[in-house]
């Protein structure tokens, strides 16, 4: 039996995609409109973690998952964002150990089903070439929810992989059924079938072994498309978009809850911790809302990069049920505790230190470190490696943040763009008004599902009763049109504790606070690692579009997305 230091037998993180703040029931914005009652329940038997944060989008989150790097550490900081795929020649550095390998190493068995968005292009990129011992899931940032296929290189190919060791094939069962049969092909239900069908197996023929589980099912991200008994539940949401996002959250409230109960049967739930995690804020273009807090996905306001999640587990001490912990916690730390609970070292693991620590013990002490720093943007170079005029760095200490450079992405949304035409999705759009106190018009019309609809009459009375835009200027220009209050002329600093909005800088009152933010920021642009220097796109391709890949999807019958490059080659 392997020893480990806590009985921990089975790390079990969850992380769904592009999740907004208030996209879950237990952060009760917005008059709950969206439902999710079992997954609230295990929060609420767990640690809910009010300042955790993520990167702002994907694949640089996923990378810090599994290396315990900060993505300026691997070349992930820029616009790279290992999409679109298919047909990128890049992957995360392979000097660097994944999570996954870290812990096969220490004993366990290791198992990976949804998303891997972290390069593929060899063998030896993908999931069991990365530690993992079996991997169910598809290779690329997102595909069709229901058939599981992939428009890529002007092609649209199956993309849903079964592998297990060297053998990498795609998951035949699925591939090419019929366009009336795909309800029951859909990406929950298979992640959740396969993962109980794992955790039997293991119960039966590995039960000597800890266990680990990586679960990166492809919920909530766009095409927003749940079964139809899903999207019924959610019937009071006026907006179809909406409806169907909730659609999915409803089927992912179920399927999580039906591994926890299998782990229960199979009695592997008494040592198991169950992180729920999600990987950026809520996309304010696919139907995520992340009210009250400012922003959304692609951008270091706090509803890009605060993420929703919450740690529920027998381990935990008595009397922790239900607690909120207020201590900072970034998604790098995962790496450092898993390993440290499972008895694993992470001193070289990779070119780089890991950045995260071990944040078990001060989370069961419930003690908070107000001293703590997390990184939550370092840029200083495009892509390419070229310098940018303007420095991309945002921090979080204790109750302040600090931005310094405008904290959008050229063509994303920050929240303050013009009302929406009758066709959008205003639960999206309401993030105009992040950091202002929400009238409860507004908030009768979210409950009654009329705020997700601007044709609706209780939607257009919303958004009329609603505040206006704290600024004159709508933050759209990379280029720093937007002036001070973008954080393009000067730095900003907000104060986190009253102000989670982000609506008013205090930069000029507290100096001091603002030296000591930049000079943490200053280290890492030291030991920033450009995307040319990172090994992250090391074929003659770069970040450009490899033509084999496309060629190796159609030799295989039905065309597949697939590895296109042997390990011993260039």
């Amino acid at each position: 039996m392997h020893s480990l230091p806590t009985g921990l037998r089975s790390p079990l993180p969850i992380a769904p995609f592009q999740l907004g703040w208030n996209d879950v029931s237990w952060h009760k914005q917005g008059g709950n409109q969206v439902q999710t009652p079992k997954l609230a329940a295990l929060a609420n038997e767990g640690v809910l973690l009010s300042n955790y944060y993520v990167y702002r989008f994907c694949s640089p989150s996923r990378s810090t998952f599994m290396t315990g790097r900060y993505p300026s550490h691997v070349g992930q900081q820029t616009s790279q964002n290992l999409n679109p795929t298919p047909g990128i020649a890049c992957g995360i550095n392979l000097k660097y150990d994944f999570m996954s390998a870290v812990l096969r190493k220490a004993g366990y068995r290791t198992h990976a089903l949804g998303k891997w968005h972290l390069g593929y292009f060899k063998p030896s990129y993908t999931p069991t070439g990365r530690g993992f011992d079996t991997y169910t899931g598809y290779y690329s940032g997102a595909e069709e929810h229901f058939t599981h296929y992939k428009a890529g290189e002007g092609k649209n190919y199956f993309d849903l992989a079964n592998n297990s060791g060297a053998d990498l094939r795609p998951l035949k069962a699925w591939c090419g059924h019929k366009k009336t049969e795909t309800e029951k092909y859909y990406s929950v239900y298979l992640y959740g079938n396969e993962t109980t069908r794992l955790i039997r197996r293991h119960a039966h023929e590995y039960k000597a072994q800890p266990i680990y589980f990586y679960l990166a099912w492809n919920v909530v991200h766009a095409p927003d498309e749940a079964p139809a008994a899903y999207v019924a539940q959610n019937a009071h949401i006026a907006n179809a978009n909406r409806r169907n996002f909730a659609g999915m959250l409803s089927a992912l409230d179920d399927s999580a809850l039906a591994v926890v109960d299998e782990l229960k049967a199979q009695q592997m739930w008494d040592d198991t911790i169950f992180v729920f995690s999600t990987d950026n804020g809520g996309n304010l273009g696919g139907g995520g809302n992340n009210l009250p807090l400012r922003g959304g996905k692609y951008t270091f306001w706090e509803g890009g990069t605060r993420g929703v999640g919450f740690i529920t587990s027998p381990l935990l001490p008595k009397g922790m049920a239900g607690r909120s912990y207020g201590g900072l916690i970034h998604a790098v730390d995962w790496y450092t505790t898993f390993a440290a609970l499972g008895g694993a070292a992470v001193s070289a693991t990779g070119p780089l230190p890991a950045d995260g620590i071990n944040v078990w013990p001060a989370l069961v002490a419930n003690k908070t470190d107000a001293q703590r720093s997390v990184l939550i943007q370092c840029m200083s170079a495009n892509m390419h490696g070229q310098k940018l005029n303007k420095t991309l760095g945002a921090v979080r200490q204790g109750k302040w943040k600090y931005i310094d450079g405008y904290p959008g992405w050229k063509d994303s949304w920050d929240g303050h763009f013009p009302l929406p035409g009758p066709d959008n999705v205003v639960d999206d759009e309401e993030q105009r008004h992040e950091g202002q106190m929400i009238p409860q018009s507004f908030r009768d019309a979210l409950a009654a599902g009329e705020g997700g609809d601007s044709s609706t009459a209780g939607g257009r009375r919303a958004l009329q009763a609603g505040p206006k835009p704290p600024y004159k200027s709508n933050c759209s220009d990379i280029s720093g049109e937007g002036g001070s209050h973008c954080c393009t002329t000067t730095p900003c600093l907000f104060d986190l504790s009253v102000d989670a909005g982000e609506s008013h800088d205090v930069a000029a009152a507290n100096p001091a606070v603002v030296a000591e933010m930049a000079a943490f920021l200053a280290k890492f642009q030291k030991t920033e690692v450009s995307l040319p220097n990172s090994g992250l796109c090391p074929t003659n391709y770069s970040t450009g579009s490899d033509p084999r890949c496309a060629e190796a999807a159609a030799k295989i019958d039905p065309p597949f997305w697939v590895p296109w490059c042997a390990d011993t080659g260039p």
